[in-house]
């Protein structure tokens, strides 16, 4: 998907703060629920966080979205290429974490990822985001 009319970022911090509100905004608009941002356990023994987790359109499955936004896909090979099997294994146990601590009763739960490959920072442009459902 191509995205027009992109908030500026001009900073590493600014671009992972815009990739969240545009993948949450894609979400939402597609029918998801989102029932956390940027969840970390309360316990100091597990650390990290889930960027997303939200109720897909059909009701029946909890989503862990990772999401992934850089702005310079020639030379790092784009955010799809971002999520390395170590922080796939994190990103698994934050998530056994969440279900332990959570009231919530789910029935599937799958991992997604949404990648927003931004303009370089201080320059206008489109960008593009890619949703994988099943990511892993």
């Amino acid at each position: 998907m191509v995205l027009a009319d992109l908030p500026s970022h001009d900073s590493a911090v600014d671009v992972g703060h815009v990739g969240e509100e545009i993948a949450a905004a894609h979400l939402t608009g597609h029918g998801y629920v989102v029932v956390e941002r940027n969840w970390r356990p309360a316990t100091s023994d597990i650390r990290g966080e889930l960027d997303i987790v939200a109720v897909d359109d059909t009701g029946r499955a909890l989503v862990i979205v990772e999401v992934k936004a850089r702005c310079d896909a020639a030379h790092f090979g784009g955010a799809v290429a971002a999520v390395a099997p170590a922080q796939q294994r994190r990103i698994r146990r934050l998530a056994a974490h969440f279900l332990a601590t959570s009231p919530r009763s789910v029935g599937e739960v799958r991992f997604d990822l949404v990648a927003v490959d931004l303009p370089a920072p201080g320059t206008s442009g489109t960008g593009t985001l890619t949703h994988v459902v099943r990511a892993w």
